[in-house]
């Protein structure tokens, strides 16, 4: 099973709106895992994003999301960020993730630097 989104910050915020985009993680989630725009830019933000989901049983699942980040108004390049995800079933009651974020910076007007993050981390279930 492959899912496509298509999507940006403005239309999030109409449908489904605030109340759900908190409770799915907030904008870390939508708007990359870099952490760059937690605050909306004064000349708005335009995050267009293509995202890939690959999920094999007893393999694990793949996600892919790239983003190209821009202003809303006066065309200023924020940069682009590429999120990677990899999620692996251990056993009934652990999974392991592996994930990175890597965040290049548009215009140096921008006032953003180039940023990579990395998780590793090993998830219980109660269950």
């Amino acid at each position: 099973k492959a899912d496509i989104i298509l999507g940006n910050t403005y239309h999030l915020y109409l449908r489904p709106g605030l109340d759900v985009i908190e409770q799915s993680g907030g904008l870390h989630k939508f708007n990359g895992w870099t952490d760059q725009f937690l605050g909306t830019p004064t000349n708005g933000l335009q995050d267009i994003s293509l995202t890939l989901i690959y999920q094999a049983a007893g393999i694990g699942k793949f996600l892919g999301s790239f983003h190209q980040f821009s202003s809303a108004e006066d065309s200023v390049d924020y940069g682009s960020e590429i999120d990677l995800l990899y999620v692996r079933p251990i056993n009934k009651q652990f999974k392991a993730l592996l994930k990175t974020a890597i965040y290049s910076a548009g215009d140096k007007d921008s006032g953003k630097v180039d940023t990579t993050k990395l998780w590793l981390q090993v998830e219980y279930s109660f269950n």
